[in-house]
């Protein structure tokens, strides 16, 4: 019986989002979102500066920039905007339902920056490794040359988990809103990158 890789890792990436979707309603995520606050949380003027700036790079102004160089630059594959935007709002939608739906207020008294709405999932978090990791796949299929895949793709995955951790650094979100944050972007990333796999070969 072959064993599908993909199914495999959108039941992990499911069971990690309903576990902790439940730990969230019963008020047991406290716990591991004080543990990680406490052992891997050290702020300094320079990280704080770093990090307000690498959170930036999840804003919906700087995705909407990026994709319109992709649409510049690749100016014969439209396509890879209106992916990139296409799934971007995907997500975002996703994560304002979950946002509805589990009401949970952000931290207080630790934040560093000022922000409103709920605070579960993280939409940076969704949002980076929805947008920066379907460019990953972009990548990935490409024909450039090998090193270059590596570097870029180390550099973008770089930034989804920097921009992820400037989220409970800055204190506007918990440790499980950004596990939940990329555990449902994941899926839905594994979802779309098998729809363009299948229907949209002439992008990649």
């Amino acid at each position: 019986m072959k064993i599908n890789l993909r199914w495999i890792l959108i039941i992990i990436f499911l069971i990690v989002t309903v576990v902790i979707f439940m730990d969230v309603l019963t008020d047991q995520a406290y716990i591991l979102d004080n543990w990680f606050l406490c052992v891997f949380v050290r702020r300094t003027e320079f990280l704080t500066n770093y990090f307000k700036l690498v959170t930036l790079l999840a804003d919906y102004r700087t995705i909407i920039l990026i994709s319109g160089l992709f649409l510049i630059s690749l100016i014969k594959k439209k396509k890879y905007s209106l992916y990139l935007i296409s799934f971007t709002i995907i997500a975002t939608l996703v994560n304002y339902i979950f946002k509805l739906i589990v009401a949970r207020p952000r931290p207080e008294g630790i934040n560093l920056i000022d922000i409103s709405g709920y605070s579960f999932p993280s939409g940076h978090a969704m949002g980076a490794m929805s947008f920066y990791g379907l460019i990953i796949y972009f990548i990935i299929k490409s024909k450039i040359n090998k090193i270059y895949k590596w570097i870029c793709s180390i550099l973008l995955s770089f930034i989804i988990l920097n921009i992820g951790y400037s989220r409970v650094y800055l204190g506007v979100h918990y440790f499980t809103d950004v596990i939940v944050g990329y555990s449902i972007s994941l899926i839905l990333l594994i979802i779309i990158t098998h729809f363009i796999n299948k229907y949209g070969k002439d992008v990649v």
